[in-house]
Formats: C-alpha cells, structure tokens, sequence
C-alpha cells in the first residue's frame, strides 16, 4: 500500500470515529481494505450497545465476514488485509485533533 492510498483509508477511518462522537461513542473508527479496496468499515458502539464486543475493529471484521459469508476461504486470507484504525482525539474544549493509526 502506497502512502497515499494509506492516508485515503486513514480518512474514511476518521470519517468512522467522527461518527462515533457524534453518538457520544469512543472516537475509533476502523477500514479494512484488501487490494486497495474497502472491505468494510465501522465504527464504536461499545458504550451505547453495551456490548464489550462492538469495538470498530472487531465489527469491520464481522462486516468483511458477512460479505462472504463467513466463508473459511476469507478467514485464512485474513493475514492478508490491511486494518486500518484510528482514533479521534478531541477534548470539549476545543482541542486539536490528532489521527492515530494502527495497520498490518
């Protein structure tokens, strides 16, 4: 993956986070791209869920599971997809916001 394609998932990660605060949520949002593609992309709900499970990582996963079906064909290609995370820092008062990121 070139720099610029990771900084173009990196955004949709954000865009993921950012809807998540806006729900009140953890700001983290997750992509996961195969190929230079987007497989599947979501974002916390741990808190409003409450269920511990529903991290963005963890539903981009079962997302990208369901487009095939759960298929063990995908679940041995999972080493190679690119998880792209990142979590939105912020504070109420204002502060900058600063990307963080987390890929394999």
């Amino acid at each position: 993956m070139t720099m610029d394609e990771h900084l173009l998932f990196l955004e949709e990660a954000i865009k993921e986070a950012e809807l998540a605060a806006a729900i009140g949520e953890v700001p983290i949002g997750a992509v996961i791209v195969k190929d230079g593609k987007i497989l599947a992309k979501a974002y916390n709900t741990r808190n409003k869920s409450q269920i511990a499970t529903n991290h963005a990582e963890v539903l981009a996963i079962k997302k990208a599971c369901k487009k095939f079906s759960y298929s063990i064909l995908f679940i041995n290609n999972l080493l190679s997809l690119d998880l792209i995370l990142s979590k939105k820092e912020y504070s109420s008062l204002g502060g900058e916001n600063t990307p963080n990121t987390l890929y394999n």
